[in-house]
């Protein structure tokens, strides 16, 4: 394989790693959302491209197998730092993703890159208390609010209630349907109107 073959793979990793995360911190805005916090997508953004370190942990590791078969004990040292840097960038990607301040300055740390320092370095104090008091957001929808709070349930009525005759005092047992009707005492035989029940 030509060095010329082996920049363009890298290039071509490097754009499907941008792009792939530039969707899925879109997908993960959307999906992650909370009526507090503020809006989170370049830490997404930041998380997904850490992910994307993975491969190349793998890669690398493979890489330090083969070069320590050959006897490249120089190649062995220089590939070794690539490989836990990358395994360490993987890791904080995933924690990065679930708002883990640690994460977010170890990740920009190791980035090596002055532009990223800076920039994540302004993302990141204006977003602390996010990272810090960052509960996993739980899935809503945009498009939708939060439901309502539920009404407090109605307490249950019996369906009959027992009141007193004005005549003879008998108790006499009604069912809700038949308040306001007349009936007939069982006892005195006198006509009353059912009433309400009393609490």
């Amino acid at each position: 394989m030509k060095p010329a073959d082996v920049t363009t793979i890298i290039w071509g990793y490097i754009a499907l790693s941008v792009t792939v995360s530039i969707i899925a911190a879109q997908y993960l805005e959307d999906r992650y959302i909370t009526a507090t916090a503020r809006p989170f997508r370049w830490g997404y953004y930041c998380g997904c491209m850490g992910l994307a370190c993975t491969p190349l942990t793998f890669l690398f590791l493979f890489a330090v197998i083969g070069a320590a078969n050959a006897n490249q004990w120089k190649l062995v040292g220089e590939l070794s730092v690539y490989t836990v840097v990358s395994g360490i960038q993987s890791v904080c990607g995933w924690f990065i993703i679930k708002r883990r301040w640690w994460a977010w300055v170890l990740s920009t740390i190791l980035s090596f890159n002055i532009v990223v320092w800076i920039i994540n370095w302004i993302y990141g104090r204006n977003r602390k208390d996010d990272f810090l008091g960052a509960e996993v957001a739980r899935p809503l929808s945009r498009a939708t609010p939060p439901a309502p709070a539920a009404p407090e349930p109605l307490p249950l009525l019996p369906p009959s209630f027992v009141f007193a005759c004005l005549y003879c005092s008998q108790p006499i047992t009604a069912t809700r349907d038949k308040i306001g009707s007349d009936g007939g005492c069982p006892k005195c035989h006198k006509s009353i109107t059912v009433p309400q029940p009393t609490a």
